[in-house]
């Protein structure tokens, strides 16, 4: 999400300059210990937690990709999952909502990876694809509109890509603040104006 939350409080910003506002960028187990310790107002997360009671709002489709070196045998080929699983693979970390996207995928695909790393940085994880590494799924907010200037390339794979909105969430029994109501009404504002051109 902090490919394009910054830009969605920058606006807010923008509109409302008198408010403080703090924005904390960290993976889904401490978003979800701050959730359950009511720190924040608002939380962004494309799986919400099952042990505790939260309200949330589905705002923009999250699609990842399979992302691949732009020289890859398979740039500009349709293919099936299964022909490259037995490749190198460097996924999102255990537990965060890409990797619970990309795991329930390959139960129901009945396909295995090679996975042989995990990065909690999608910038990090460009590199390592870009240097030949090996190859990755990753949102496509985490990649530049060209992917080729990165020296990357998203692999037409059948099935992909893997959908599942980005929710912007609060616990059921907090009161938001005006500021933090305003804020959730801009994001859902933007959710619709996205729906109708799309």
């Amino acid at each position: 999400a902090k490919s394009f939350m910054p830009r969605m409080v920058g606006e807010f910003s923008g509109r409302y300059p008198e408010i403080a506002i703090e924005l904390e960028i960290a993976d889904r187990e401490r978003v979800l210990e701050r959730l359950r310790n009511n720190l924040d107002d608002l939380y962004v997360m494309v799986y919400p937690p099952d042990d505790v009671e939260v309200i949330s709002h589905p705002f923009l489709d999250n699609q990842l990709v399979v992302v691949a070196p732009t020289s890859h045998w398979a740039a500009g080929r349709q293919i099936d999952l299964a022909d490259i699983a037995g490749e190198r693979f460097i996924l999102r970390e255990v537990g965060s909502g890409s990797r619970l996207t990309v795991n329930a995928h390959l139960v129901a695909s009945g396909v295995k990876l090679d996975v042989r790393m995990s990065v909690n940085s999608n910038e990090a994880i460009r590199d390592l694809v870009a240097s030949g590494v090996g190859l990755a799924v990753l949102s496509s907010h985490a990649l530049a509109a060209n992917p080729a200037v990165d020296g990357l390339c998203v692999l037409d794979v059948r099935g992909f890509p893997l959908r599942r909105p980005w929710r912007i969430v609060h616990l059921k029994q907090k009161i938001l603040s005006l500021p933090a109501q305003a804020f959730l009404d801009q994001v859902l504002a933007f959710a619709v104006r996205l729906s109708r051109e799309g």
